[in-house]
């Protein structure tokens, strides 16, 4: 029955991820840029923030109301989702659980916290983003395109997204010079070559600390090109600004699925021991995935519950008292049942 949990978990996790990316693209293919660009073109920071919020659609909350739809149906499906999940949790004790249960209204309710988190986040990184586009450097052009890449993105994605930008522009408002062709102390013939008159390696050194290792990667790959336009620059930005946008849709997806998933379930265990379906010496036992990626913490867990916990009872963690899995971001822990030894 654990697997048949999971595997409802993990389908509802791919379906739920697909719809939001789905709808943030499709969105995103509505935004008229010559309009924004003309928006952002004005000296007047609060008629743009205006002209802006209307050609975005944004609600009062900062989201455009082209999403509102899709998060209010992620929602009720994450509401549903509990209330399945613990109904096959108590159905491991053969117990039919009530619907209309206060305790599974109350794991309804909480199920959607995760992704109403995520909708303030996106709605944060858009305002922060369109004050990056009215004060920021570049074209108005430029600055609409750089807007347009953060929506759908969390406010440090979105910030580390426009430090890649200004690093790349800082490259393209160089200009290029010719090195002439010359023979190297081999007497190997170099043929003549432009470059940019910029040091590229201060560039990207100005950027550490605001950039992960893969995006530092990506900045010097390009910088490393003197034939680097505008055009290839925008491009670059947008394949990165993409697989943000779906790395941080799945990443949250997964991480709350995950603990609605560990939270219904003790939902579910909890009132089928309530009314007798669960023998007296269950308990409940941490499990981590058991490979090489598990972390010391998490591992230890075990270590410090040998016998399991009642039903009611939080785990001992290195990071103090846990109901339930997961014990901090990325964890893939279970909580099982199981008979006291």
């Amino acid at each position: 029955m654990t697997d048949a949990i999971e595997t409802l978990a993990t389908s509802r996790e791919s379906d739920l991820s697909a719809v939001l990316i789905a709808a943030t693209d499709g969105y995103l293919d509505t935004i008229d840029m010559s309009v924004l660009a003309s928006a952002l073109d004005d000296i007047d920071a609060s008629h743009i923030r205006r002209q802006i919020a209307l050609i975005l659609g944004l609600d009062d909350t900062g989201l455009p109301d082209d999403l509102d739809t899709p998060f209010a149906d992620g929602l009720a499906a994450l509401s549903t989702l509990a209330g399945e999940i613990a109904a096959l949790a108590a159905s491991q004790a053969r117990h039919t659980l009530n619907s209309n249960s206060d305790a599974v209204r109350e794991a309804n309710t909480a199920a959607g916290a995760f992704l109403s988190a995520f909708r303030a986040d996106t709605a944060d990184a858009i305002r922060a983003a369109i004050e990056s586009a009215i004060y920021g450097s570049g074209t108005p052009d430029a600055r609409a395109a750089q807007l347009r890449r953060a929506i759908g993105l969390s406010v440090k994605q979105a910030t580390s997204l426009e430090i890649m930008r200004e690093a790349v522009q800082t490259y393209l408002d160089a200009p290029r010079v010719l090195v002439p062709a010359r023979t190297d102390a081999a007497g190997n013939r170099i043929r003549a070559s432009y470059v940019r008159k910029v040091d590229a390696r201060a560039i990207i050194a100005a950027t550490r600390g605001h950039l992960s290792a893969a995006q530092i990667r990506m900045l010097a790959k390009a910088l490393g090109n003197p034939n680097l336009t505008a055009a290839n620059a925008d491009a670059m930005l947008d394949r990165h600004a993409a697989a943000l946008r779906r790395y941080r849709t799945q990443a949250v997806m997964g991480e709350g699925i995950h603990a609605l998933t560990e939270q219904a379930k003790l939902t579910g265990w909890l009132i089928a021991h309530r009314f007798g379906a669960l023998p007296a010496d269950q308990r409940r036992y941490w499990h981590t995935a058991g490979d090489e990626r598990v972390r010391h913490q998490h591992s230890q867990v075990k270590i410090m519950n040998p016998l399991g916990v009642p039903l009611g009872e939080p785990f001992d963690t290195p990071f103090g008292p846990r109901m339930s899995p997961p014990l901090e971001w990325g964890c893939r822990c279970r909580a099982r049942l199981g008979a006291k030894p």
